[in-house]
């Protein structure tokens, strides 16, 4: 059930796969009246520059980042559709993309798609 404060949706979770497009698309509607951060949870601590080290965790990604990390084959599989997804959510007017772990959710860490 989503919690709102003032102008600033709280907290939606969804809890089926693959929930990456349907929860953008949330994001990315409720950002017109809201100011939306959406947060992708999986996993592992982020998009890990070496899939082997799960302390290599990218800490910023935009458009031109992530396609140089495509280009390079660091970013792989299923972690692309994650950050097309969360990258179009930027573009439709969701102010920050957080793809992370539940428990690191909300304390800072996670890859930032801006």
């Amino acid at each position: 059930m989503p919690s709102f404060s003032g102008r600033f949706v709280e907290r939606i979770r969804f809890t089926s796969a693959p929930v990456s497009p349907i929860a953008s698309e949330t994001a990315k509607a409720l950002s017109f009246d809201f100011n939306v951060r959406l947060i992708f949870c999986f996993e592992k601590k982020g998009v890990l520059s070496n899939e082997k080290d799960e302390n290599s965790v990218i800490q910023f990604i935009d458009k031109e980042e992530f396609q140089r990390l495509k280009d390079e084959g660091i970013i792989t599989d299923g972690m692309i559709p994650k950050v097309e997804n969360a990258l179009q959510a930027i573009e439709a007017g969701v102010k920050e993309v957080i793809i992370t772990r539940p428990e690191d959710m909300n304390n800072g860490k996670g890859t930032f798609i801006r």
